[in-house]
């Protein structure tokens, strides 16, 4: 049994793959298209917005922090190879985090620009 993030996924990999190949399949580019749709009107309410400025600062949170650890990892002082390792593990796990945030924040744009590149292809492939 397929989950719907699964789905999602295979069906992202096809457009992805269409679009390499220049064909259109209509049932994902026609998917692609409504999720663009649904994204326009996410991102300009209130909400997102709100959504927007938390995410944000959570980046900075975790970009300050980030700093914090890779300057203490140059300090003199740290001689213990457990607690640097500790350090380094901690800056990376922050590095992480600030790249799922930046994903996250750019997922609509992202899925607009697909929508946009799936109507493109459509009309593409109607004119042709």
């Amino acid at each position: 049994m397929t989950t719907d993030f699964e789905t999602r996924r295979d069906m992202a990999w096809k457009a992805r793959k269409a679009a390499r190949n220049h064909t259109v399949d209509s049932h994902i580019a026609g998917a692609i298209i409504q999720a663009a749709i649904s994204a326009e009107y996410v991102t300009g309410t209130p909400e997102w917005d709100r959504l927007l400025s938390i995410m944000q600062a959570e980046a900075e949170t975790a970009r300050a922090a980030k700093t914090a650890l890779e300057a203490a990892l140059m300090a003199p002082d740290i001689m213990d190879p457990q607690r640097m390792m500790q350090i380094k593990i901690d800056a990376l796990i922050l590095a992480e985090r600030i790249k799922v945030i930046e994903a996250v924040v750019a997922l609509p744009s992202n899925i607009m620009r697909d929508g946009e590149n799936a109507r493109l292809q459509m009309k593409e492939s109607q004119d042709a």
